[in-house]
This record gives structure tokens, C-alpha cells and sequence, in this order.
């Protein structure tokens, strides 16, 4: 994830992904009603997890450094669920 920089979500970007984590659930229906044929693809990061991960913009440094352990935490589960 050294290499991830985030970015705004458009139309191209998950037409060619088979999979779309986001953090919270406002973002996943940004997303299904903006191309309602995604809807399969988007989950929340943390769903296996944490369930939601709210975003720290703004917040102390703690809030960031406990964001990063929540999303490291998430993306290796979805690594041992992804086939």
C-alpha cells in the first residue's frame, strides 16, 4: 500500500475493477447510484473488520495512525478471502 494514493472515484476506474472497497457506507451508495450496475462490486473495506471506517481528514495524528492500523487490518483479511 506504499505505492496507493487515494483518488476520486469515476466511471472508468470501476468499470475496470472487479472489486471497489470503500470506507463507509455513504460511498458505496454515491457509488450504486451513480452506475447501479457496480453495485456487485462495491463492499466496505471493512466488512470483515471494523464494518465502517470513518475518514480522519482533519483529525490529530492519533486518528490518522488509528485509520492506517484499521485499513491494514481490513485489506489482510480481504487478502485471505480473496481466491
Amino acid at each position: 500500500l506504499t505505492e496507493h494514493r487515494s483518488r476520486r472515484f469515476r466511471m472508468d476506474y470501476g468499470s475496470r475493477s472487479d472489486l471497489i472497497l470503500v470506507m463507509e457506507p455513504l460511498m458505496a451508495q454515491r457509488i450504486q447510484r451513480a452506475a447501479p450496475q457496480l453495485a456487485g462490486r462495491v463492499h466496505l473495506l471493512g466488512r470483515w473488520t471494523v464494518g465502517t471506517i470513518d475518514d480522519p481528514r482533519g483529525g490529530p495524528r492519533p486518528a490518522y495512525e488509528r485509520t492506517i492500523d484499521l485499513i491494514g487490518d481490513a485489506v489482510r483479511e480481504w487478502l485471505q478471502r480473496i481466491p
